[in-house]
């Protein structure tokens, strides 16, 4: 609880790892990743959209700042991002590295 304290993603395999970070903060894990046409959805990176990966965005809807799940790329979890992760349900061989 001082100045120099530093929040910031701790995991050094998230995509915003901030090695400055003195306290924990939101890590994104998908938004450095390339993805194939169709694959977008695919938010924890198993290959395969499915329901881990709309109880993910389902956890995080409503994020209007700085949202770790967004699959349109608008800044927040919203209707748009049920509507592309349902219309991609059931896509297999998604990329599993960056």
């Amino acid at each position: 609880c001082d100045g120099d304290e530093v929040v910031g993603c701790q995991d050094s395999a998230a995509c915003n790892f901030d090695p400055t970070a003195t306290d924990p903060g939101t890590c994104d894990y998908t938004t450095c990743i390339e993805q194939p046409e169709g694959c977008e959805a695919d938010l924890n990176l198993s290959g395969t959209v499915g329901v881990d990966d709309l109880l993910m965005l389902l956890a995080e809807f409503g994020c209007t700042e700085n949202c770790p799940v967004d699959v349109d790329g608008d800044g927040v979890t919203g209707v748009t991002d049920i509507l592309l992760l349902l219309s991609s349900f059931g896509v297999v061989g998604c990329a599993t590295g960056g």
